[in-house]
């Protein structure tokens, strides 16, 4: 029984084992395949040479000390990444004037918007009381160097005077 039941199982047993040789024996092709096709495709061009490393020297528009570095040496660096941190005091000191400036210039701003005070109205409206009293008691003790008594330009003097630059000239 043992031989018959052996004999009884082989023809199905090799059923099954031909679509599984037949895959196999698929992958083994398409692997050869693919290996033939890899080793005779066309190479790229390859060029033998040396080539030079570039080397770029950097400067900033301001003086100062380097505060920190963000990039290690050999590393490639991209357009507009950050390099290195300078600290600089004169740069600080220009931006707190700077700063200061900006603050008068408000405060001007803002005096200007407000009006102005009363204070500063009865201040400028004395000042000018005063210079005009000075013009006319100017006016009165100094008749002749008053404007209004000196010759108007491109007017001549009389003929019988000179001018004191006259009388001081060579002939």
């Amino acid at each position: 029984m043992t031989d018959t039941a052996i004999d009884d199982e082989t023809p199905g047993l090799a059923r099954r084992r031909r679509p599984i040789a037949l895959i196999g024996a698929l992958v083994v092709a398409a692997l050869l395949a693919l290996g033939l096709w890899l080793a005779y495709r066309p190479a790229p061009d390859q060029i033998q040479g040396m080539v030079d490393a570039r080397e770029v020297r950097i400067t900033s528009k301001v003086t100062g000390r380097i505060a920190a570095f963000h990039v290690e040496e050999g590393q490639a660096v991209k357009a507009g990444q950050l390099l290195y941190t300078l600290d600089s005091p004169e740069v600080v000191a220009k931006s707190e004037q700077a700063g200061g400036v900006l603050a008068a210039a408000q405060a001007v701003e803002s005096k200007a918007d407000e009006g102005a005070r009363p204070e500063d109205i009865r201040a400028a409206e004395a000042q000018w009381r005063r210079a005009h009293s000075r013009r006319r008691s100017g006016a009165a003790l100094h008749p002749r160097t008053h404007p209004a008594a000196l010759p108007a330009r491109g007017h001549r003097r009389a003929e019988g005077r000179r001018s004191p630059h006259q009388r001081c000239r060579f002939r």
